[in-house]
């Protein structure tokens, strides 16, 4: 079966981070996190008017994440999104896995790749999408984080510079240090 060159693209950028996080510190001295969330989203007003009506306006997703946060500047997180139907193109249930690197430990920025798959698309998975992360992450109590961010998606990276109000997103996720002290 041949490869998309979309698909061969996210196995790239999906090892390069992998293999920047195990460069950034020692296993050992980096905090793991595992979170739950939700993300609301809406998409623009116009779709519906150019033959996109089946898709939902905006909704929330739900967010299953994991972060390695060595004791260095970098933070890695990997997320896996759910929507339930009408999102992306798909009039059916979608996953989405998305991978960071993320600047900072209070207040981060960070940029992120991710592709949505769904049997509602003609080929299960879209083309990648680039996305850029604002947010404040904060201990409420020993162990248990509260993470609050703002997104935006692009279909290419060069244009995450220029974005519009209209297409940002908001997310917030509860999580646990998981790591063994």
């Amino acid at each position: 079966m041949v490869q998309s060159a979309s698909n061969r693209m996210l196995r790239r950028v999906s090892v390069v981070l992998l293999l920047a996080g195990l460069a950034t510190a020692p296993a050992q001295a980096a905090e793991k996190r595992l979170g739950f969330g939700l993300h609301y989203w809406e998409s623009v007003s116009n779709l519906a008017d150019k033959g996109f009506g089946h898709l939902k306006d905006n909704g929330t997703s739900w967010l299953v994440s994991y972060q390695l946060a060595p004791r260095g500047l970098f933070t890695l997180e990997a997320d896996l999104e759910y929507f339930n139907g009408g999102f992306g193109g798909s009039d059916q249930s979608t996953f989405s896995p998305q991978f960071f690197v993320l600047v900072g430990h209070g207040l981060y920025a960070g940029v992120g790749i991710g592709v949505n798959a769904s049997n509602g698309f003609d080929n299960t998975f879209s083309d990648p999408f680039y996305m850029g992360r604002i947010g404040f992450n904060f201990e409420v109590v020993p162990r248990l984080y509260i993470d609050v961010n703002a997104n935006y998606q692009n279909n290419a990276f060069n244009q995450l510079g220029s974005t519009s109000t209209d297409a940002v997103t908001l997310g917030a996720m509860l999580r646990w240090d998981i790591s063994s002290r």
